[in-house]
């Protein structure tokens, strides 16, 4: 997936994260299936886990 850089997945991943504590604070999804609702996401996207993907990618723009 050549469209998927970097910064692209560091984005996405971000933003699952942020979209997920949202719904888990207004009660749209419970604190328990939150996670597996993350692990669904990011499977669906092949994005792996994650812990691990936000540390490890970059927030530079494709340009820097």
């Amino acid at each position: 997936m050549e469209w998927l850089t970097e910064p692209r997945r560091a984005y996405v991943y971000r933003v699952a994260l942020a979209v997920m504590a949202i719904l888990t604070v207004y009660g749209v999804i419970d604190s328990d299936t939150a996670p597996v609702w993350l692990a669904v996401v990011f499977a669906v996207l092949g994005l792996g886990t994650t812990g691990l993907a936000t540390v490890n990618t970059s927030t530079k723009t494709e340009g820097e």
